[in-house]
């Protein structure tokens, strides 16, 4: 970089720092929420993937893979 442009540079970094948290964000609430709602999607997630894995397992068929995801 060039001399000229290290003071520019450094003024537009600065703008970027003072970058400000919203409340709610700190907020002990919101956080446990925002946990307990990321793990609840998650074990979501992971019973439907066992669900198809276990439809698939137990009969060899792709139609009744899709018609357990589709109930799902």
């Amino acid at each position: 970089m060039l001399p000229s442009n290290r003071g520019n540079f450094q003024k537009y970094k600065l703008k970027f720092v003072d970058f400000q948290i919203p409340p709610a964000l700190k907020s002990v609430n919101f956080s446990c929420f925002v946990i307990g709602e990321s793990l609840s999607f998650f074990g979501s997630w992971m019973t439907q993937i066992a669900l198809v894995w276990l439809v698939y397992q137990l009969t060899n068929s792709a139609v009744l893979v899709g018609v357990a995801g589709f109930t799902n």
